[in-house]
């Protein structure tokens, strides 16, 4: 078969039917790569809010620790603040670990 034998009509489609194939595949594709950005962003969005409560328990911990490591320090360990002092310095330390 030649292309030369073939009706005007059926020399004028041939292109057009390629041509709707490439845009077909490349519908495809974008829709193939649209999931998977869409999926990533959904990742990335529930990470982001266990990063903000891991910072903002950090930050507290670190707030906490001048204040009962001086409280530590400056009562007595037998008595109650003192007590009280060590093991809010221990906590704070605790939170601030984990």
């Amino acid at each position: 078969m030649n292309i030369d034998n073939l009706k005007l009509r059926t020399k004028s489609l041939i292109p057009l039917a390629v041509m709707a194939i490439v845009v077909f595949a490349m519908l495809a594709f974008a829709a193939q790569k649209l999931t998977s950005i869409s999926e990533t962003a959904r990742e990335i969005m529930e990470h982001r809010d266990k990063a903000a409560n891991y910072t903002a328990r950090a930050t507290l911990a670190m707030m906490m620790a001048p204040c009962s490591a001086s409280g530590a320090l400056i009562y007595d360990g037998s008595s109650p603040e003192g007590r009280a002092a060590n093991s809010g310095f221990l906590d704070t330390i605790d939170k601030f670990n984990s």
